[in-house]
This record gives structure tokens, sequence and C-alpha cells, in this order.
């Protein structure tokens, strides 16, 4: 017979965990899956650049895509909000 050796499953252990491990985690997530989170056509033309608590950076390839999403900006806070919380997102050329 297997010793148990207390194995937890890792969802199990991120409802236990400190809140701001769970805000790091869902932060890698939204990072890792930004594609998903965004859609196809936005990350194409963006790149998550620098996250900080309150600021998420985002490269963009021109001043025409800066302008154009600027103008989506609560379109685009509104999909990463489960992830991140409430943060703001600026646009650079990069």
């Amino acid at each position: 017979m297997a010793e148990d050796l207390g194995w937890q499953k890792l969802s199990d252990l991120v409802d236990k965990a400190d809140p701001s491990v769970k805000k790091r985690l869902g932060q890698i997530e939204a990072l890792s899956r930004w594609a998903d989170i965004v859609g196809e056509e936005l990350a194409a033309h963006t790149r998550p650049l620098k996250l900080s608590p309150e600021l998420l950076t985002v490269a963009v390839p021109s001043t025409v895509w800066a302008h154009e999403l600027t103008m989506r900006k609560l379109e685009i806070i509104a999909k990463i909000k489960p992830y991140l919380g409430e943060i703001d997102v600026r646009f650079v050329v990069g």
C-alpha cells in the first residue's frame, strides 16, 4: 500500500494561500493567457511589458495602435479586470 505523502491539489492550496499570493497567481495567469483574454486581434499587436500594482504597461508597434487602443482602453480594462483587479493600462510604442 502506498504511503500517503500528504499531497494536495494545487487549487486547494491556492484557496488557502495568502491574498497577495492569490493576486500574483492571477497576474501570472493574465500575462500568460494574454491572447485568450484580450482576443487574437489585439494580442497580435500588443505585448504586456511591465506590471506594477496599479499599472499594466503594454507595448504596441506604432503610435497609430497606441491611439486606437487608448480609445478602447475601457474595453481592455474590463477584459483584464477579473485577473488583475482594478488597474490602469498604458500603451507605449516599442
